[in-house]
């Protein structure tokens, strides 16, 4: 699975790699695929690169607005 992380001002995308130290210890090394300067691309891309579209998602979230809260849902019977 690719994720993203942020290194410095920078975004990158790449997955952890489990290694082998010489005494036989597991560790996770971060193996970058590509840097981003903003998360908005990178996460773009973390989305393709896990068989997304690469596309961000488009629908809002809705807020709650004073004064228009949702009506709680009507049980009839």
């Amino acid at each position: 699975m690719y994720v993203y992380i942020k290194i410095g001002d920078s975004f990158h995308a790449g997955f952890y790699m489990t290694k082998y130290a010489h005494d036989g210890k597991p560790y996770n090394q971060f193996m970058a695929e590509t840097g981003w300067a903003n998360e908005w691309a990178a996460a773009a891309r973390v989305n393709y690169l896990n068989g997304g579209t690469g596309a961000p998602p488009i629908t809002p979230v809705p807020k709650n607005v004073p004064g228009k809260e949702p009506k709680s849902p009507t049980i009839v019977g």
